[in-house]
């Protein structure tokens, strides 16, 4: 019994250093042992700088936190990140916003008004469900006006995350 569970702990330490140390694919499934299931992923990133991934993810009845550092990718290539800290912030603050973004109501059209940009911000937003069910939304320093509410959300998602400090929550 007692080798099984230090091997559980080699395994779980193993998927910590990895996902620390080399590049991944957030929208894989491979997270460390006990992260929970991610349910946002958010990105921003502005030009000339490295980006920030912040990962929302729900375990059992707690909602949790989590940053990593996105690696320079072209557009139409998946992204890659590296590090995955957890974040101390409140569940109930994490819950409401899964709730409030999964509850808005927009009209999915794509901005259509402009053909690029040059220097500006990076935005992505994913809400993730259950059996593979997710949507994604992109944007450009100017989103589509009719993303405003979502925006909006976003924008006070960012205020917060980057005002959260590094936590210890990982089983």
């Amino acid at each position: 019994m007692r080798s099984h569970q230090m091997k559980k702990i080699q395994e779980s330490e193993a998927a910590w250093n990895r996902v620390r140390t080399e590049a991944w694919n957030p929208e894989s499934m491979d997270r460390p042992p006990y992260t929970g299931v991610p349910r946002i992923q958010l990105i921003h990133r502005h030009s000339f700088q490295p980006g920030v991934f912040w990962e929302v993810s729900e375990r059992a009845d707690e909602w949790l936190l989590y940053r990593a550092n996105v690696l320079e990718n072209r557009a139409r290539e998946p992204v890659l990140v590296t590090g995955y800290e957890p974040l101390a912030i409140s569940s109930a603050t994490l819950s409401s916003y899964f709730k409030r973004l999964t509850q808005t109501s927009v009209v999915i059209a794509p901005y259509l008004q402009s053909v690029g940009g040059l220097d500006g911000e990076l935005f992505r937003l994913v809400l993730v469900g259950n059996l593979f069910s997710r949507v994604q939304f992109d944007w450009w320093s100017d989103p589509p006006p009719q993303w405003l509410p979502i925006v909006e959300i976003v924008n006070e998602m960012l205020t917060t995350f980057q005002a959260a400090t590094r936590g210890d929550h990982v089983a």
